[in-house]
């Protein structure tokens, strides 16, 4: 490219990074013609078409760049990004991952599909694609935290936002993220010192960040203003309304989420992921005619869609109505038949009625397309017990993938009774609300809100170090074996994957349910009421292989009976519940441990 065509191409990157799309894309046009062979000038084209929003001529654009200069990673890291902006995300991904076959230094590439996979719920992904730029790139640091903590490692996270912070000093997403892990960390104080230490501006996201150290502090009327805050900044954010739904029901005034809901739907103006997030909540909280009711209107709001109808079929399933339930599922079948959003509560529909030929095919398609998934494979194990195929069952779901094992303390503690005394007593004073949260399997108790993993407490440490032991006895007696959902994918270090003490009362219990997180999924009895020991009636037992929803024929096919000392530990797919207890009080620390090699214990 001689001088004249080199200063135009010059002058149209000045006029992009101006704003001046138009009169770019003026000298872009005169350059495409008088020097079609420069791969730079539809490289820029390419931008200016972004800018103007016209994906479709911005990817001809970038293609023709890279198709001159197969090298050219400006252009190929671009045309993931307008890829991805017209929801092409599986070919953005393409793109991004043969930038960095051919060059693995390249931070943008990295960046942006570490971000793709973090959008996605897969922040294991996002962080190993940016672990190497961390040091050096601060949006790299920035998405590398981000990854960390949403993988639920917060102390790795707040490692990483400092570094941040040291490659940009003053930044404020460092500052907030450091408060959020924080919070994450049990140290809900410190959080919050640091989040009334940023700069003044309310901002949703950190008045709600305030509303969770406030509640996990016990300071359940701050917390409430709080929140109250967030959604009078934005009445339609989903957090706030979770955070403020999840805090009326947890003290007991459940009645004032419908009047919660109203405002935000009419401030909003009824928008759909509000409607959604209403509908699930009662959903969650057992008001089934509510639930209808608000699906309908919702439904003569903004017509058919398919998130409108999962929720109807939800609502039937959760209420135990099959017939209801596998009507709207073939109905679903029929107008989004390549719908994947639908497909678990296709499948649960046609569990309920009992119709294993229906549900074989959907299971078969997810199993496809989210082969990870640890809840399609608890899917997977129903169709086999539904269908008599006691094989695959077996191998799936046989009392050789379940183990309790009594845990020793140190000698300190003078025997197991006297540590789970100490212990009792110190999860008690953890339990701060006087109801079980949303959309949890626990019902008539409470939950601890803090994640026990990074509770510094001698007798937490003590604890996990004792698990550890079990974890590696359970461990070995365990044979690999490829490609199975358990056995295939075996942790070489125990990593805990959220950890938290339930305490059940009169009536209390676990519905049904797994955990899809999980690798596996752990239990330990602290004290337990002292009619269930022998009970003929197995009440407070942990039971397996009974789905959530009513199967024909699909009762628990296995019992285990809670002894104070003891973990259970069973596949995080594998479907368990409690039979509830008639009195009493049934304390326990549950926690999963997540597939992969781990970063070890925390």
């Amino acid at each position: 490219m001689n001088a004249a065509p080199g200063q135009m191409l010059q002058e149209s990157l000045r006029l992009l990074q101006a704003g001046q799309v138009d009169a770019a894309d003026g000298l872009l046009g005169r350059l495409r013609d008088t020097c079609p062979h420069e791969a730079d000038v539809w490289r820029l084209s390419g931008a200016a078409a972004q800018a103007r929003g016209d994906f479709p001529a911005a990817e001809t654009y970038l293609r023709e760049a890279i198709r001159l200069r197969p090298s050219h990673h400006e252009a190929s890291n671009a045309l993931g990004l307008v890829l991805s902006r017209q929801g092409r995300i599986g070919q953005a991904r393409e793109v991004w991952e043969q930038t960095l076959a051919m060059a693995p230094q390249q931070a943008a590439a990295a960046i942006n599909l570490a971000r793709s996979y973090l959008d996605a719920g897969e922040p294991q992904k996002a962080a190993g694609l940016v672990a190497r730029h961390a040091g050096r790139d601060p949006l790299a640091a920035l998405v590398h935290a981000q990854a960390l903590r949403a993988d639920g490692d917060p102390a790795r996270a707040l490692e990483a936002y400092q570094r941040r912070l040291q490659l940009v000093p003053g930044d404020i997403k460092a500052a907030f993220g450091i408060a959020l892990c924080c919070i994450d960390l049990g140290r809900a104080e410190e959080g919050l010192e640091r989040l009334d230490s940023l700069p003044a501006g309310r901002d949703p996201q950190i008045e709600y960040a305030r509303f969770s150290a406030l509640a996990r502090m016990g300071r359940l009327d701050a917390a409430e203003k709080a929140v109250e805050t967030v959604l009078s900044l934005n009445p339609g954010d989903l957090s706030g309304l979770e955070g403020a739904a999840q805090l009326l029901c947890m003290t007991s005034r459940p009645e004032k989420v419908p009047a919660l809901f109203a405002r935000a739907l009419e401030a909003t103006r009824f928008a759909v992921p509000v409607e959604l997030q209403y509908i699930d909540t009662l959903v969650r909280m057992g008001e089934f005619d509510a639930a209808r009711s608000a699906v309908d209107a919702a439904h003569k709001r903004h017509g058919v869609q398919p998130a409108l109808l999962d929720r109807a079929i939800a609502v039937e399933v959760e209420a135990g109505d099959s017939s209801r339930a596998f009507t709207l599922a073939r109905q679903a079948g029929e107008v989004f038949p390549a719908e994947t959003s639908l497909l678990a509560n296709r499948v649960r529909a046609a569990f309920m009625a009992g119709d294993a030929r229906y549900a074989a095919p959907l299971i078969d398609q997810a199993m496809a397309t989210m082969p990870e998934g640890r809840f399609w494979t608890a899917m997977e194990a129903t169709l086999a017990r539904l269908s008599d195929d006691a094989d695959t069952y077996e191998t799936l779901c046989g009392p050789q993938l379940v183990m309790t094992s009594s845990l020793q303390p140190p000698p300190a503690y003078g025997g197991i009774e006297n540590f789970n005394m100490q212990l009792a007593e110190l999860l008690r004073g953890l339990h701060a609300f006087s109801a079980a949260p949303l959309g949890q399997s626990l019902r008539d108790g409470t939950q601890t809100s803090s994640d026990l993993r990074h509770n510094e407490n001698r007798l937490i440490v003590d604890f996990f170090s004792m698990v550890e032991q079990a974890f590696d006895r359970y461990r070995a007696r365990l044979k690999p074996i490829a490609g199975h959902p358990l056995l295939g994918n075996m942790p070489d270090r125990m990593h805990v994957q959220g950890a938290w003490s339930v305490r059940l009362g009169p009536n209390g219990r676990h519905v049904n349910h797994v955990h899809p997180e999980g690798w596996v999924s752990c239990v330990y009895y602290v004290s337990v009421p002292p009619q269930i020991a022998g009970s003929s009636s197995q009440e407070g037992w942990l039971k397996f292989g009974e789905p959530p929803f009513a199967v024909p024929g699909l009762g628990p096919h296995d019992h285990v009976e809670p002894r104070p000392g003891e973990l259970t530990i069973f596949p995080s797919y594998l479907w368990h519940g409690t039979v509830p207890i008639s009195s009493g009080e049934r304390l326990t620390i549950a926690f999963d441990i997540a597939p992969g090699s781990g970063r070890g214990n925390t």
